[in-house]
């Protein structure tokens, strides 16, 4: 079916708007509103796909395994070693999303430490600590700000630890943070990983020594462990634990992700407006040829306006992920302030 001359010219004046802003001011102007709507949802959603695609991407095993490790992994593979040398049983129960553990106490370092720390042989450097809470909601909150503030979390004792990488497991949550060795409280954590159980499977912590979450054998179980095949064992459970670092944090990670996408669209959907508002007020002046423009012509420009600026900033977004918040900003007021330039002061004409 041939199209009319209407909708070939439409189409053209639309595909025109990619780089012409004279056609974003015709379109604006002289067609319907509907289109000018959906183009500036379209951008919008355009705008917010690497937003909320890397914060999916997102994997808590591998942010704390990251190289360089401080010997977290060292620190994990000892702390698997203490729960079967000193009979400690630490449960996962998928069913009701929870951890309980028995025996935690046999753990303790000394009598001021009521808990587990791997300390380095050779250098006698606390290198890593585990805790274990019942506390929950706003009292696990409490215990953890206690473990970050270098306190004793059990007592609230002021500076009883020296700043270290650790793990601290509660009945409905963990948190872990990866630190450099000697590092100071205002150097911050390289690492970090927090979660739920809600989606790992029900084990045992002891049994890591030999299986992963899943069930699945070690090909060099602990009790196959020597001089030879330590490393393959450390790895295996090294990556036992960034499953369950992922598995944990997966809910929270999709809700963020969902969360911060709705408030950069909402965000995004505020600046269009806003600049189509500052078209409007630019061309207000009393000697001003373009004051024939009605405020909603100038909001269906700026809708049409911001097309070209959400390509790019889907397209960089994935290359520079960090500054993606920010692409959709600086290309679309780049744009508008080229069209209050070039096509929309009172010297030139509007094409």
């Amino acid at each position: 079916m041939a199209l009319s001359e209407k909708t070939k010219s439409n189409l053209k004046l639309g595909f025109s708007s990619i780089i012409s802003n004279g056609a974003c001011i015709d379109l604006g102007r002289n067609k319907p509103w509907y289109g000018a709507i959906i183009m500036g949802l379209l951008s919008v959603i355009l705008a917010i796909i690497p937003i909320g695609v890397t914060r999916a991407w997102v994997h808590a095993g591998d942010t704390m395994f990251a190289t360089p490790t401080y010997e977290y992994e060292t620190g994990l593979v000892k702390f698997e070693d203490a729960l079967v040398d000193k009979g400690v049983s630490i449960v996962v129960d998928h069913d009701s999303k929870t951890l309980t553990a028995t025996n935690f106490s046999a753990l303790n370092a000394d009598s001021d430490h009521t808990w587990y720390r791997y300390v380095n042989s050779d250098t006698k450097t606390t290198m890593f600590e585990v805790f274990y809470t019942t506390t929950t909601d706003s009292d696990f909150t409490t215990f953890c700000t206690n473990v970050y503030n270098l306190k004793n979390p059990y007592t609230g004792t002021a500076n009883a630890r020296t700043l270290c990488s650790y793990l601290i497991l509660g009945p409905k949550a963990y948190i872990g943070y990866k630190y450099p060795v000697n590092a100071t409280a205002s150097s911050g954590y390289k690492g970090a990983a927090s979660g739920q159980y809600d989606l790992t499977p029900s084990f045992r912590f002891e049994d890591l020594v030999k299986q992963n979450t899943h069930g699945k054998a070690y090909d060099v179980p602990r009790e196959k462990v020597d001089a030879t095949n330590y490393d393959t064992y450390q790895q295996e459970i090294v990556d036992t634990y960034k499953v369950f670092f992922n598995e944990g944090y997966e809910t929270t990670k999709i809700q963020g992700a969902w969360m911060w996408t709705g408030i950069m669209a909402a965000v995004y959907v505020v600046f269009i407006v806003f600049m189509g508002l500052m078209i409007w007020l630019m061309t207000r002046g009393k000697n001003n040829p373009y004051r024939i423009y009605t405020f909603w012509e100038t909001q269906k420009m700026s809708y049409w306006a911001a097309f070209t600026p959400a390509v790019l900033a889907c397209g960089l977004g994935f290359a520079f992920s960090t500054y993606a918040l920010f692409i959709f900003i600086l290309f679309y007021g780049m744009r508008i302030m080229w069209m209050s330039m070039k096509n929309l002061r009172p010297e030139v004409a509007s094409k």
